[in-house]
Protein backbone atom coordinates (compact mmCIF):
# COMPACT_ATOMS: atom_id res chain seq x y z
CA UNK A 1 0.00 0.00 0.00
CA UNK A 2 1.55 3.23 -1.14
CA UNK A 3 1.60 6.52 0.84
CA UNK A 4 0.96 9.73 -0.52
CA UNK A 5 3.46 12.32 0.17
CA UNK A 6 1.91 15.84 1.24
CA UNK A 7 3.45 18.30 -1.11
CA UNK A 8 4.32 21.94 -0.18
CA UNK A 9 1.56 23.49 -2.48
CA UNK A 10 -1.15 22.59 0.27
CA UNK A 11 -0.18 24.78 2.68
CA UNK A 12 1.19 23.32 5.87
CA UNK A 13 4.39 24.50 5.18
CA UNK A 14 3.44 28.34 5.24
CA UNK A 15 1.05 27.43 8.36
CA UNK A 16 4.07 25.94 10.13
CA UNK A 17 6.79 28.97 9.07
CA UNK A 18 4.27 31.29 10.06
CA UNK A 19 3.33 29.46 13.19
CA UNK A 20 7.46 29.54 13.79
CA UNK A 21 7.91 33.55 13.17
CA UNK A 22 5.14 34.00 15.89
CA UNK A 23 6.94 32.29 18.24
CA UNK A 24 9.98 33.61 17.24
CA UNK A 25 8.57 37.07 17.38
CA UNK A 26 7.03 36.01 21.04
CA UNK A 27 10.10 35.15 22.16
CA UNK A 28 11.78 37.80 21.33
CA UNK A 29 9.62 40.35 22.99
CA UNK A 30 9.49 38.46 26.22
CA UNK A 31 13.27 38.51 25.87
CA UNK A 32 13.16 42.42 26.40
CA UNK A 33 16.57 43.92 27.48
CA UNK A 34 15.59 46.12 30.37
CA UNK A 35 18.40 48.50 31.63
CA UNK A 36 20.64 46.46 30.11
CA UNK A 37 19.31 43.45 31.95
CA UNK A 38 18.06 40.44 29.46
CA UNK A 39 14.83 39.37 31.44
CA UNK A 40 13.48 35.96 31.28
CA UNK A 41 10.15 35.24 30.10
CA UNK A 42 8.58 35.04 34.02
CA UNK A 43 10.12 38.71 34.88
CA UNK A 44 8.93 40.03 31.42
CA UNK A 45 5.17 38.78 32.02
CA UNK A 46 5.09 40.77 35.19
CA UNK A 47 6.88 43.39 33.70
CA UNK A 48 3.78 43.85 31.53
CA UNK A 49 1.67 43.47 34.21
CA UNK A 50 3.05 45.84 36.47
CA UNK A 51 2.92 48.61 32.90
CA UNK A 52 -0.67 47.66 32.80
CA UNK A 53 -1.76 48.07 36.35
CA UNK A 54 -0.02 51.69 35.98
CA UNK A 55 -1.77 52.58 33.27
CA UNK A 56 -5.42 51.47 34.16
CA UNK A 57 -4.98 53.34 37.54
CA UNK A 58 -6.96 56.22 36.35
CA UNK A 59 -9.86 54.04 35.09
CA UNK A 60 -9.85 52.43 38.31
CA UNK A 61 -10.31 55.29 40.05
CA UNK A 62 -12.75 56.39 38.21
CA UNK A 63 -14.75 53.19 38.74
CA UNK A 64 -14.29 53.55 42.63
CA UNK A 65 -15.34 56.84 42.19
CA UNK A 66 -18.30 55.29 40.67
CA UNK A 67 -18.68 52.97 43.51
CA UNK A 68 -19.00 55.49 46.52
CA UNK A 69 -21.67 57.40 44.37
CA UNK A 70 -23.57 54.42 44.35
CA UNK A 71 -23.05 53.55 48.07
CA UNK A 72 -23.83 56.90 48.95
CA UNK A 73 -27.01 56.81 47.33
CA UNK A 74 -28.16 53.61 49.07
CA UNK A 75 -27.30 55.04 52.27
CA UNK A 76 -29.66 57.93 51.50
CA UNK A 77 -32.37 56.23 50.57
CA UNK A 78 -32.06 54.46 53.62
CA UNK A 79 -32.08 58.13 55.45
CA UNK A 80 -29.08 57.39 56.63
CA UNK A 81 -26.41 61.00 57.59
CA UNK A 82 -24.15 61.69 54.92
CA UNK A 83 -21.10 63.01 55.57
CA UNK A 84 -18.90 65.08 53.12
CA UNK A 85 -15.25 64.26 53.33
CA UNK A 86 -15.16 67.48 54.23
CA UNK A 87 -16.66 66.82 57.51
CA UNK A 88 -14.48 63.68 58.10
CA UNK A 89 -11.76 65.44 58.00
CA UNK A 90 -13.05 68.14 59.92
CA UNK A 91 -13.69 65.16 62.88
CA UNK A 92 -9.79 63.97 62.27
CA UNK A 93 -7.49 64.65 65.40
CA UNK A 94 -4.40 65.75 64.06
CA UNK A 95 -1.28 63.52 65.08
CA UNK A 96 0.30 66.67 67.08
CA UNK A 97 -2.69 67.73 68.80
CA UNK A 98 -3.16 64.65 70.63
CA UNK A 99 -3.43 63.82 73.72
CA UNK A 100 -1.56 60.27 73.68
CA UNK A 101 1.82 61.06 73.43
CA UNK A 102 3.31 57.54 73.09
CA UNK A 103 5.01 56.12 69.85
CA UNK A 104 4.79 53.74 67.79
CA UNK A 105 7.38 53.44 65.04
CA UNK A 106 7.68 50.83 62.22
CA UNK A 107 11.40 50.10 61.21
CA UNK A 108 11.35 49.29 57.67
CA UNK A 109 14.97 48.55 57.88
CA UNK A 110 14.41 44.76 56.70
CA UNK A 111 13.98 45.39 52.51
CA UNK A 112 16.90 43.28 51.87
CA UNK A 113 15.08 40.11 53.68
CA UNK A 114 12.12 40.56 51.45
CA UNK A 115 11.42 40.47 47.59
CA UNK A 116 9.35 42.46 45.79
CA UNK A 117 6.01 40.83 46.45
CA UNK A 118 6.41 40.78 49.97
CA UNK A 119 7.28 44.89 49.85
CA UNK A 120 4.51 45.64 48.03
CA UNK A 121 2.41 43.60 51.34
CA UNK A 122 4.55 45.91 53.81
CA UNK A 123 3.68 49.12 51.48
CA UNK A 124 -0.31 47.85 51.85
CA UNK A 125 0.11 47.49 55.51
CA UNK A 126 1.72 50.69 56.14
CA UNK A 127 -1.28 52.37 54.51
CA UNK A 128 -3.53 50.11 56.76
CA UNK A 129 -1.69 51.45 59.71
CA UNK A 130 -1.42 54.50 58.88
CA UNK A 131 -5.40 54.79 58.11
CA UNK A 132 -5.88 53.34 61.54
CA UNK A 133 -4.17 55.50 63.81
CA UNK A 134 -5.37 58.91 61.64
CA UNK A 135 -9.15 57.43 62.15
CA UNK A 136 -8.97 57.20 65.93
CA UNK A 137 -10.25 59.93 68.18
CA UNK A 138 -6.70 59.42 70.20
CA UNK A 139 -3.72 58.57 67.49
CA UNK A 140 -0.50 57.93 68.56
CA UNK A 141 2.96 59.54 67.33
CA UNK A 142 3.61 57.18 64.55
CA UNK A 143 6.79 56.98 62.28
CA UNK A 144 7.66 55.10 60.10
CA UNK A 145 11.39 54.99 59.35
CA UNK A 146 13.85 53.77 56.80
CA UNK A 147 11.88 54.05 53.60
CA UNK A 148 14.89 54.15 51.50
CA UNK A 149 16.22 52.31 48.23
CA UNK A 150 13.54 49.16 46.87
CA UNK A 151 11.07 49.75 49.27
CA UNK A 152 11.14 54.05 48.81
CA UNK A 153 10.93 52.92 44.77
CA UNK A 154 7.95 49.92 45.45
CA UNK A 155 6.20 52.99 48.12
CA UNK A 156 6.33 55.79 45.92
CA UNK A 157 4.86 53.76 43.34
CA UNK A 158 1.91 51.72 45.14
CA UNK A 159 1.12 54.41 47.97
CA UNK A 160 2.58 58.23 45.91
CA UNK A 161 0.56 60.24 48.43
CA UNK A 162 2.19 58.89 51.84
CA UNK A 163 4.42 62.11 51.94
CA UNK A 164 1.32 63.81 52.94
CA UNK A 165 0.46 61.52 55.76
CA UNK A 166 -0.23 63.07 59.14
CA UNK A 167 2.77 60.94 60.69
CA UNK A 168 6.59 60.94 60.36
CA UNK A 169 7.91 59.35 57.38
CA UNK A 170 11.49 59.51 56.93
CA UNK A 171 14.37 57.73 54.84
CA UNK A 172 16.45 57.92 58.44
CA UNK A 173 17.02 54.67 60.83
CA UNK A 174 14.95 54.80 64.30
CA UNK A 175 18.34 55.27 65.76
CA UNK A 176 19.40 58.22 64.63
CA UNK A 177 15.39 59.57 65.55
CA UNK A 178 15.44 58.52 68.96
CA UNK A 179 18.89 59.13 70.40
CA UNK A 180 18.74 60.89 73.36
CA UNK A 181 19.34 64.58 73.50
CA UNK A 182 20.43 64.34 77.12
CA UNK A 183 23.06 62.15 76.66
CA UNK A 184 24.74 59.15 74.85
CA UNK A 185 22.56 56.34 74.10
CA UNK A 186 19.05 56.25 73.05
CA UNK A 187 15.82 57.16 74.61
CA UNK A 188 15.96 54.75 78.22
CA UNK A 189 11.99 54.34 77.77
CA UNK A 190 12.16 52.99 73.67
CA UNK A 191 11.35 49.08 73.50
CA UNK A 192 11.22 46.81 70.68
CA UNK A 193 8.68 44.40 70.42
CA UNK A 194 9.33 40.86 69.46
CA UNK A 195 7.77 37.71 69.47
CA UNK A 196 11.03 35.94 70.67
CA UNK A 197 11.56 38.31 73.74
CA UNK A 198 11.76 36.53 77.06
CA UNK A 199 10.32 39.85 78.48
CA UNK A 200 6.79 41.11 78.57
CA UNK A 201 5.31 44.24 77.95
CA UNK A 202 3.93 45.71 81.07
CA UNK A 203 -0.12 46.20 81.80
CA UNK A 204 -2.08 49.08 79.87
CA UNK A 205 -2.89 51.67 82.42
CA UNK A 206 1.48 51.87 83.21
CA UNK A 207 1.89 52.47 79.31
CA UNK A 208 -1.11 55.50 79.47
CA UNK A 209 -0.24 56.87 82.56
CA UNK A 210 3.74 57.85 81.38
CA UNK A 211 2.39 58.73 78.51
CA UNK A 212 6.20 58.81 76.96
CA UNK A 213 7.23 54.89 75.61
CA UNK A 214 8.34 54.20 72.33
CA UNK A 215 7.26 50.95 70.58
CA UNK A 216 8.91 49.64 67.71
CA UNK A 217 7.67 47.22 65.31
CA UNK A 218 9.31 44.88 62.75
CA UNK A 219 8.46 45.95 59.18
CA UNK A 220 9.22 42.58 58.19
CA UNK A 221 6.93 40.41 56.22
CA UNK A 222 8.90 36.93 55.76
CA UNK A 223 6.63 33.91 56.77
CA UNK A 224 8.95 33.45 59.62
CA UNK A 225 12.17 33.07 57.59
CA UNK A 226 13.66 35.02 59.48
CA UNK A 227 12.98 33.88 62.98
CA UNK A 228 15.08 36.13 66.16
CA UNK A 229 15.51 39.00 63.23
CA UNK A 230 13.63 41.30 65.67
CA UNK A 231 15.10 40.34 68.65
CA UNK A 232 19.01 40.06 67.38
CA UNK A 233 18.39 44.12 66.03
CA UNK A 234 17.42 45.35 69.22
CA UNK A 235 20.35 43.23 71.26
CA UNK A 236 22.51 44.68 68.08
CA UNK A 237 21.01 48.28 69.41
CA UNK A 238 21.00 47.78 72.80
CA UNK A 239 17.86 48.37 73.45
CA UNK A 240 15.01 47.14 75.82
CA UNK A 241 12.88 44.45 74.15
CA UNK A 242 9.68 42.65 74.98
CA UNK A 243 6.61 40.70 73.59
CA UNK A 244 2.95 41.16 73.80
CA UNK A 245 1.68 39.32 76.48
CA UNK A 246 -1.08 37.17 74.40
CA UNK A 247 -0.45 33.90 76.67
CA UNK A 248 -0.72 35.64 79.63
CA UNK A 249 -4.23 36.47 78.86
CA UNK A 250 -5.24 34.22 75.69
CA UNK A 251 -4.91 31.32 73.85
CA UNK A 252 -4.37 31.26 70.17
CA UNK A 253 -4.97 27.93 67.86
CA UNK A 254 -2.28 29.26 65.64
CA UNK A 255 1.16 30.41 65.74
CA UNK A 256 1.73 33.94 67.68
CA UNK A 257 2.94 35.75 64.64
CA UNK A 258 0.34 38.55 63.92
CA UNK A 259 0.55 40.89 61.23
CA UNK A 260 1.86 44.28 61.63
CA UNK A 261 -1.37 46.41 61.12
CA UNK A 262 -2.32 43.94 63.81
CA UNK A 263 0.30 44.24 66.13
CA UNK A 264 0.03 48.49 65.44
CA UNK A 265 -3.47 48.29 66.24
CA UNK A 266 -2.86 46.63 69.72
CA UNK A 267 -0.36 49.05 70.72
CA UNK A 268 -2.50 52.06 69.49
CA UNK A 269 -5.27 50.79 71.98
CA UNK A 270 -3.09 49.85 74.50
CA UNK A 271 -1.60 53.51 74.33
CA UNK A 272 -4.64 55.77 74.30
CA UNK A 273 -6.96 53.50 76.59
CA UNK A 274 -9.94 54.20 73.55
CA UNK A 275 -11.38 50.27 74.70
CA UNK A 276 -10.23 50.31 78.60
CA UNK A 277 -6.80 49.64 80.79
CA UNK A 278 -7.24 45.38 79.80
CA UNK A 279 -5.16 43.18 77.88
CA UNK A 280 -7.56 40.58 77.11
CA UNK A 281 -10.70 42.94 76.27
CA UNK A 282 -7.51 44.27 72.95
CA UNK A 283 -6.51 41.24 71.94
CA UNK A 284 -10.24 40.10 71.54
CA UNK A 285 -11.24 42.92 69.10
CA UNK A 286 -8.32 43.08 67.14
CA UNK A 287 -6.64 39.78 66.75
CA UNK A 288 -8.72 37.41 64.36
CA UNK A 289 -11.22 35.11 65.52
CA UNK A 290 -9.54 32.45 63.29
CA UNK A 291 -6.69 32.47 65.55
CA UNK A 292 -8.27 32.62 68.62
CA UNK A 293 -9.15 29.20 70.84
CA UNK A 294 -12.68 29.48 71.65
CA UNK A 295 -13.37 29.32 75.19
CA UNK A 296 -9.75 29.66 76.23
CA UNK A 297 -9.54 33.18 77.73
CA UNK A 298 -7.50 33.30 80.81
Amino acid sequence: MSVNKISDNDGSSEIKETLSQNKAQKDAKLAKVQDGIKLSKKQMKRMLKHEKWIATKSERKKREKEKRKAKIARKKEAGELILSRKQIKSQLVPQRDSPCKVAVVIDCDYADYMNDLEIKKLCKQLNRCYAINKHNPKPVQLYITSISGKLKTIFETYQSGYKNWDCVCSDKHWFEIFMNNNGPGLEPNLIYLSGDSENTVGECSEIQQLNNAIFIIGGLIDHNRHKGLALERAKQNKVNHAQLPINDHIQMTQRRILAIPHVFEIMLYAANGTIGQCWPDIFQKVIPIRKLASGDEQ
